[in-house]
């Protein structure tokens, strides 16, 4: 079976994190309200779909977790880090993965000399992701991914 190509826009990826981060991950609020330094440099990062794209390979296709991926490019970051800054962190990735459709993870070994210890990589994507810099639609919610499911199948039929 070929897998489904889905589009998605760094604007409208930016446009459901700003929506709904604060609101799921309320313990991570302050980073999104007060557009500290970490996350302005995730978003950022979102907006360099060449880097995105790099991203979502690695995580399908090499097992990488996001957060692994986003250390490597950022590395100035690394050294300024607390627990709960990478803690944000893997919220964040995570929650960006899921926003794109990912249903499942697991957990891996980031190595000894990583400043992370574990890491998710994110798995169960019957789709292929593409992230562009065109402002063509935002991010479906899970509930309208559902429901356009929904309505595919009860056509087919």
């Amino acid at each position: 079976m070929e897998k489904k190509t889905y589009t998605f826009t760094t604007k409208g990826i930016i446009e459901t994190i700003e929506r709904d981060f604060a609101v799921e991950y309320k313990p991570f609020a302050k980073y999104q309200l007060e557009k500290l330094p970490l996350y302005v440099a995730c978003i950022e990062f979102i907006n360099n779909t060449d880097v995105m794209n790099k991203m979502i390979f690695a995580n399908d296709y090499l097992e990488v977790p996001p957060v692994k991926t986003f250390l490597c490019y950022k590395k100035e970051i690394c050294k300024t880090l607390s627990d709960y800054d990478k803690k944000f962190l893997g919220a964040f990735w995570g929650f960006l993965f899921r926003c794109l459709g990912y249903e499942d993870n697991r957990k891996v070994s980031l190595g000894k000399n990583s400043l992370l210890k574990t890491g998710l990589f994110f798995k169960n994507n019957a789709e292929n992701i593409v992230i562009a810099d065109s402002q063509i639609t935002t991010t479906e919610t899970k509930a309208e991914k559902a429901k356009k499911n929904t309505a595919e199948v009860a056509t087919k039929k």
